[in-house]
């Protein structure tokens, strides 16, 4: 029998070097104990301090459980995270196994600093056999 239990992971806010080209990355690392199954994702970019609504930073995320990359190349920023006000949900849930680390990776179109913040929403899935 599983459990289900609602979690975030984010990387907080992690500054994207103020060039063209420029880049920025943070690590999640989910829990040895449990898988993750990720439904949302959300995000958030600013510009000092100020909501950027369009900002054409890239994004990409590495799952090294399973050594790949979430896109096929690296997305636009936006396109995942909107302007920071509403929830990306993915079509089918994603399981990230336990004791894996994401690697989100941003690169800057702006000669602007930039902190990015990304969040994934979801359940922490156990089996009642594995505590």
């Amino acid at each position: 029998m599983f459990e289900k239990l609602f979690t975030v992971y984010s990387t907080g806010l992690t500054a994207v070097t103020a060039s063209v080209g420029g880049t920025g990355s943070a690590n999640i690392s989910i829990e040895a104990n449990t898988d993750f199954e990720l439904h949302f994702i959300t995000g958030l970019a600013l510009q000092p301090d100020v909501i950027v609504l369009t900002w054409g930073g890239t994004v990409q995320i590495n799952d090294s459980g399973i050594k790949t990359d979430f896109f096929n190349v690296p997305i636009r920023f936006m396109e995942i995270a909107g302007d920071g006000r509403q929830v990306y949900p993915l079509k089918h849930p994603r399981l990230v196994t336990a004791n894996t680390v994401l690697v989100v990776s941003w690169v800057n179109s702006v000669a602007t600093l930039t902190n990015c913040c990304l969040s994934l929403h979801g359940y922490k899935v156990s089996s009642r056999n594995q505590r």
